[in-house]
């Protein structure tokens, strides 16, 4: 099971056990802020949020969560 923070500043943030690897990067969790769907991408020594639709098409969503999340 992914672990699930909820935080004041950040908003709902399930972080992944099995990253996913997609155009942009290596993607770590998803973020629900304010209604906005983002995903964490990881980069050296920071996390970039990057809205959902931009990093992900609806094909590769359904892979990362077929595959495990």
């Amino acid at each position: 099971m992914a672990q699930v923070e909820r935080h004041p500043t950040f908003g709902r943030v399930i972080w992944a056990r099995r990253p996913f690897h997609g155009r942009l990067g290596v993607y770590t969790g998803v973020r629900l802020k304010n209604g906005q769907l983002a995903v964490a991408i990881r980069h050296a020594g920071h996390v970039e949020w990057v809205p959902a639709a931009r990093a992900l098409t609806e094909a590769e969503a359904v892979a990362w969560v077929k595959r495990g999340f």
